[in-house]
């Protein structure tokens, strides 16, 4: 499974094909088929552990009660610093392969599926964090799940490209201060 996946994170679903992850792991393509069936199905059970293994995997470990808004502020600043010490700029996963096969027609539908929940989860949070005080009673939140949605994503694309992590931090304190979603000030 750690094959798979750094071959998918680094090459993407498309130009990852049963051979390349046969050779790969050191088996026969009908080995291959008969473990996995399918490279789309091996695909989603990379993608299924790599979302445990994920920095945003803290936020689904939030409970009724918790407060929000720090595990959010605190999950940015893993996000800057993780992807700032990959020397391979891989980025994240998830949104590499949404970006990827999104727009695919063809595409395994847990693909897009998996940004609709990152939308959900972020709704739910914002509700919480709405409903605790931790931000004003007129939030609108549907908005504000698809803003930090999109901002994930993006933060994670701008990795890519930009990988020190004090000009990653800054961008991410600036959105999280705009949207008054800050609660610790330091860099």
């Amino acid at each position: 499974m750690d094959i798979a996946m750094i071959l998918f994170w680094k090459n993407g679903y498309e130009a990852t094909s049963v051979s390349v992850l046969a050779a790969a792991m050191g088996i026969t393509r009908s080995s291959f088929y008969n473990a996995y069936e399918s490279r789309e199905k091996l695909f989603g059970l990379v993608l299924h552990r790599y979302k445990k293994e994920a920095p945003d995997g803290v936020l689904t470990e939030i409970t009724d009660g918790k407060p929000i808004l720090p595990t959010l502020c605190a999950m940015f600043r893993e996000i800057c610093d993780l992807r700032s010490a990959d020397p391979d700029r891989k980025g994240c996963l998830v949104i590499n392969s949404v970006a990827e096969l999104g727009k695919d027609a063809e595409a395994p539908p847990f693909v897009r599926d998996l940004f609709s929940a990152m939308v959900d989860r972020f709704l739910r949070l914002v509700r919480q964090a709405r409903d605790q005080g931790e931000l004003a009673a007129d939030t609108d939140i549907q908005a504000l799940a698809g803003e930090l949605a999109a901002f994930l994503s993006g933060i994670n694309l701008m990795s890519k490209v930009i990988t020190d992590r004090q000009q990653l931090w800054r961008t991410c304190r600036s959105f999280l201060v705009s949207h008054k979603l800050m609660v610790e000030d330091d860099v």
